[in-house]
């Protein structure tokens, strides 16, 4: 009976920690999770690359989120059959755009992700690079697009580079263009480094919550709140529950938990430790 109980009590802080934790953190919740960006390109869907790339002159093309403002140098500037767009191609003999491509962000971002297709190495301004490997047709071609991931803050360039070149053919086999390479950045997101710096670096302290009465639900259906107690969260002890009951019976004069172990997988023993205190 009273290993149940103990295991009982245990289970019961355990809830209260839960509930002390998530009602202070989620007033943070919403503006840390803030994101930005869209779309930024669709591959020139429903063209011939090599007629575009090939006619039209490349230019800058920004892109505006918010007051964020997004460029990508030489890129497809849009005519009568595109939009502007984060793309840039060519071929071995129609080279007015460059092999690289780079995007500029007008204030500094955080935790980037951006899809691209066409292309192999991803560098940030940080001096981070990724290496990607999308898997390719047998004619050469991409088939589908790959997502770089940068982490943290101060980003404000990334650069696209190593193309992905094979011959572009037409409809029924035959070569239209040798040497074709074109590379596309398409869904984008970020947060926004602002945001980042306040909540990681910078993140306030969680204030401490004051002391409450809290208790568990009428379980027994009898009318009377079934767990009741008073908590707070001291200097020393961490969270401390006070004359805790269950119905009309008096459980525990003090019980106090000066530390815990945040077990994410049940698997993996321990975990990050946490102290609820000043």
């Amino acid at each position: 009976m009273r290993n149940s109980l103990a295991k009982l009590m245990r289970h019961l802080c355990g809830v209260v920690v839960l509930l002390f934790l998530f009602g202070t953190v989620t007033g943070q919740t919403d503006s840390c999770s803030q994101r930005a960006g869209g779309a930024v390109g669709h591959s020139l869907s429903g063209s011939d690359p090599v007629i575009e790339f090939c006619n039209v002159a490349p230019s800058n093309v920004v892109a505006h989120f918010g007051t964020n403002d997004v460029t990508c140098t030489n890129c497809f500037p849009g005519d009568a059959n595109q939009s502007p767009q984060f793309s840039k191609g060519g071929t071995a003999t129609c080279t007015s755009y460059d092999r690289q491509m780079i995007i500029d962000f007008s204030q500094p971002v955080a935790d980037v992700e951006w899809e691209i297709r066409g292309a192999r190495t991803v560098t940030d301004n940080r001096g981070n690079t990724i290496h990607m490997y999308p898997l390719l047709y047998p004619d050469g071609r991409p088939v589908n697009s790959v997502v770089a991931k940068f982490t943290g803050g101060g980003i404000t360039r990334l650069t696209i580079s190593d193309p992905i070149v094979y011959d572009y053919l037409y409809p029924n086999g035959t070569v239209e263009a040798q040497g074709f390479w074109q590379i596309d950045s398409i869904n984008v997101d970020w947060t926004p480094d602002a945001t980042y710096q306040e909540c990681n670096c910078n993140r306030p302290v969680i204030p401490r919550p004051l002391p409450q009465f809290a208790s568990s639900p009428d379980w027994d259906g009898d009318g009377v709140l079934d767990w009741k107690m008073d908590v707070e969260v001291s200097d020393n002890d961490g969270l401390v529950l006070r004359n805790v009951r269950l119905n009309d019976r008096y459980m525990a004069e003090k019980i106090s938990i000066p530390y815990y172990l945040l077990q994410l997988n049940p698997a993996l023993p321990g975990g990050p430790r946490g102290e609820l205190k000043r």
